[in-house]
Formats: C-alpha cells, structure tokens, sequence
C-alpha cells in the first residue's frame, strides 16, 4: 500500500471551537424529552460546578444556568448538564417520565 493513499484516507481533526455564552444562560426543555425528575437529577448532579435554577411549565422546562466554576468552559457545562438531563430522561422508568 502507497503511503500517499494511506494518509489521504486519515482526517486531520481539530477542536471545535468553544461558543461563548453569557450568564444568565436559559435553555427551553420540551417535556416531550426531558423529565422533570431527570432535569431536577441533573442539577444536584452539577450543583458543584455550576448554579442552576429549573421552572416548570406547561410543555417545557426553564432551565437556567446562573453561575458556572470558573475553571470550566460554560458551553461545555451546559452541554454536558444537558446530555446528563437527557439521559437520565432517556432511561428513567416509565412512571418517573413526568
């Protein structure tokens, strides 16, 4: 095998730039997907790195992200919070999907 065919085939990857976000940050969550229960999970689960406040309404839940640790990309907390609230949602049994 030519090296020139092999290092066609091999992607050069770079990071992804980081968005910046301001805070306050609020995220709208359809119910649809997230669970409340797994939303309140999430944010105990955060609750070192980052100050969230969750409100309830009809359809979807007001996420909002207050304070984030410094040390941390703040996209990259919300993005992870937001995986961990998903999953969470995602695997809860059928009777804690409210």
């Amino acid at each position: 095998m030519s090296d020139d065919l092999f290092a066609l085939g091999k992607r050069k990857t770079e990071p992804a730039p980081s968005r910046a976000i301001a805070l306050p940050y609020t995220v709208q969550l359809p119910t649809r997907y997230y669970g409340r229960l797994a939303v309140a999970d999430a944010v105990h689960a955060f609750a070192e790195v980052a100050t969230v406040e969750i409100a309830v309404s009809q359809g979807t839940i007001a996420v909002t992200f207050k304070a984030i640790d410094a040390a941390e990309s703040p996209a990259l907390v919300v993005d992870e919070f937001l995986n961990h609230a998903l999953y969470g949602s995602a695997t809860a049994p059928p009777e804690a999907r409210s």
